[in-house]
């Protein structure tokens, strides 16, 4: 029996068992790994020949927690699960159009979860080293969109993670600009991002990208009506400096300092704010034109659109997809 055939077998076979409430899942995961992805069914994808189109059958865990991440899938057909190996936990189901693993692959390391087919589904398979060359041939603005989202949905989890903790305060993205840029200029910056040899994390990565884009105006912000007053205008905002501290309905409180973005998401998805802000004094941010810039996400190709859209429904714990990405 083929590889593939074997791996599609039994998957079929304990999933049956499953059904019966005979399982063990961990044994599924080994089953349905028999073979591994270089022998599932792939063909080049006929709207981008770089990429290709992958068939996952039922069951079969596409990547495991802690594989390295060189590729980025968008679901063409069918649906995924991304879940906790270690606590077999649901964290979420990926449908047609949305994008697994771009975290990964866009800053480096490896996979944060397990992703499983819960139906036979079809992925469009991306190359890391492809979709980071597709989009440094995107304008810098949709570049800097790009990076202020998986700013905010870093800080985002970060807050979400003070919560199951039962932290009523915290603080979280506070980062050093004088220490990150070690009294760099701009264009020595842009340059250092652009080489192999920066030392940066990811988090400071995406800041620094923000920061050096050419075309971003910046702008003192001293009352919570000027963060609204900017959503108002289309905009987000990434904190330079200061502190802004966001306040939810369970009246946790949350300090989020430079690095911090607010309104990124909830413009591009036309939704409100979730928290309401304060702020003691003076903050300085990098306004983000995010209405103007999503003309340019509807011109993007499958990989990137799912890619922003699957960013922009985890920031907004949404399942439905915004009117930006509707075909």
């Amino acid at each position: 029996m083929a590889n593939r055939q074997k791996s599609v077998f039994l998957c079929e076979v304990n999933a049956g068992l499953e059904t019966l409430g005979y399982y063990d899942r961990e044994m599924l995961e080994r089953m349905c790994r028999v073979s591994d992805l270089s022998n599932l069914l792939k063909q080049k994808s006929k709207t981008n020949p770089n990429f290709y189109e992958v068939s996952v059958p039922k069951g079969f865990v596409l990547c495991s927690e802690g594989d390295d991440a060189q590729h980025l899938y968008v679901v063409l057909t069918g649906s995924l699960e991304i879940f906790d190996a270690s606590t077999k936990k649901q964290i979420a189901i990926i449908s047609k159009g949305s994008a697994v693993g771009e975290q990964a692959v866009l800053l480096g390391g490896r996979r944060s979860a397990s992703v499983r087919a819960i139906e036979d589904s079809v992925c469009l398979e991306i190359s890391g080293t492809g979709l980071r060359n597709t989009l440094m041939n995107q304008t810098s603005s949709v570049q800097a969109l790009l990076s202020c989202l998986l700013l905010q949905l870093i800080v985002t989890n970060q807050i979400r993670q003070i919560g199951i903790n039962d932290t009523q305060q915290g603080r979280v993205i506070d980062l050093d600009v004088n220490t990150i840029t070690n009294g760099k200029s701009r264009l020595e910056l842009q340059a250092l991002l652009k080489s192999s040899e920066h030392t940066f994390s990811a988090v400071q990565s995406l800041f620094l990208r923000v920061m050096v884009n050419d075309e971003l105006e910046s702008i003192a912000v001293s009352s919570p009506q000027d963060i609204l007053r900017e959503y108002q205008r289309g905009n987000g905002l990434v904190i330079t400096s200061g502190t802004v501290t966001l306040s939810n309905q369970e009246n946790s409180r949350i300090q989020v300092g430079p690095g911090g973005v607010l309104g990124v998401a909830e413009v591009l998805s036309q939704v409100s704010f979730a928290d309401s802000f304060e702020i003691s004094q003076t903050v300085n941010a990098l306004v983000i034109p995010v209405s103007r810039v999503s003309r340019s996400i509807k011109k993007l190709n499958k990989g990137l659109k799912g890619v922003f859209r699957a960013v922009v429904m985890r920031i907004l714990r949404s399942d439905e997809r915004p009117d930006v990405f509707q075909d």
